[in-house]
């Protein structure tokens, strides 16, 4: 812990990731968190419609902005993507967590709740 406050540990990481655990068996429903500090994708494969908040200006996650900032969305879940390459995790389990479509993080409309 002082090595983080003094600086002299390693880097921040540039995300946080709140997810199931990877290796959940098959069929389940895997939802997932990726914040950056500015924003927070909220990401469910297919079970449910992606969520973008501007947590810098909506800490409490009240406005889903997705609409509006699909470019944001897209580049929080190609990191996702990348850090789970990152850990080690194999091409199916990443593969599970991929959209159907390129056209969204979700492959759906980018519509909100």
């Amino acid at each position: 812990m002082l090595r983080a406050l003094t600086g002299s540990g390693p880097a921040a990481r540039e995300i946080a990731v709140t997810a199931r655990k990877i290796d959940a068996e098959p069929g389940w429903r895997t939802y997932n968190a990726i914040n950056d500090g500015e924003w927070t994708l909220q990401h469910a494969g297919t079970a449910a419609e992606p969520e973008l908040y501007h947590t810098a200006a909506d800490p409490a996650q009240h406005s889903n902005v997705i609409a509006g900032h699909v470019e944001e969305a897209e580049r929080l879940h190609a990191r996702y993507l990348d850090y789970l390459g990152q850990l080690g995790c194999t091409e199916e389990q990443i593969e599970s967590r991929r959209p159907r479509s390129r056209s969204s993080p979700a492959g759906r409309s980018g519509r909100g709740r």
